[in-house]
């Protein structure tokens, strides 16, 4: 397709004459040392072509239909016609982004780690409510983890138990309350963020008195107490 080679020539080119530009506007190219004028030159140039080059993912993240409309195919009695509009004003934005080439791609890099972590964002909410549903549904009503707790009973009374904070207690009792839970669920019980109470469950998987499993009615990633956890939890409450 010609419009792909024709915005590629586009983007460089303009990129070039841009980078010109920027290189004529700024005082170093006055400057007394050739050397210093020619290094100069070549980040600029290059700059501008980099700048130019990223036109196309601006446009993007401003949902613009440049790009779109270039590619879409007119045609006026058979005869197939040629964007010139579209590519006119390609054309500005590039050599704009390759003027000001600094700023332009400072720019479209902070726009587009926003919109990624806006995503991510979303993602994660989206994450939390199926889990939260899953976790609901799966266990209606609740069933605390009945072989973990028989299992605590075979457990020596002077064994050595870890020592565990307040906040890890309260991540341990929420788990007495449902055989498989999500970390979504017991944040949200226990009122701390997603990346804390992940924090939490590695903490308290490492002390053995947690383990990751997975569900066996929909197979997706749950926590459980172990026998340990619960001969923990039994000792911390009657102290």
């Amino acid at each position: 397709m010609y419009q792909i080679w024709a915005i590629g020539t586009i983007m460089l080119i303009a990129g070039l004459i841009g980078g010109w530009a920027g290189y004529l506007i700024d005082p170093v190219s006055s400057g007394d040392e050739a050397e210093q004028r020619k290094h100069a030159l070549k980040r600029y140039l290059l700059l501008g072509i980099i700048a130019s080059a990223s036109v196309p993912l601006f446009l993007s993240v401003l949902q613009s239909a440049l790009i779109s409309n270039i590619f879409v195919p007119r045609k006026d009695n058979n005869v197939e016609i040629v964007p010139y509009t579209e590519f006119l004003i390609f054309v500005g934005f590039c050599l704009i982004a390759a003027v000001s080439a600094r700023t332009f791609l400072d720019t479209v890099s902070h726009q587009v780690l926003r919109d990624v972590k806006r995503i991510e964002e979303k993602a994660d909410k989206a994450t939390a409510a199926i889990e939260l549903i899953d976790e609901g549904v799966e266990s209606k009503p609740a069933e605390p983890p009945a072989a973990q707790i028989e299992a605590a009973k075979q457990i020596a009374v002077d064994a050595v138990l870890p020592k565990l904070t307040a906040e890890e207690q309260k991540t341990l009792s929420a788990l007495m309350k449902r055989t498989f839970r999500t970390a979504t669920g017991i944040g949200q019980e226990i009122g701390v963020s997603r990346n804390r109470i992940g924090d939490l469950l590695d903490e308290l998987a490492s002390k053995a008195v947690v383990e990751r499993t997975t569900s066996p009615n929909t197979g997706g990633p749950r926590w459980r107490i172990t026998a340990l956890g619960v001969r923990v939890l039994n000792a911390n409450q009657h102290r």
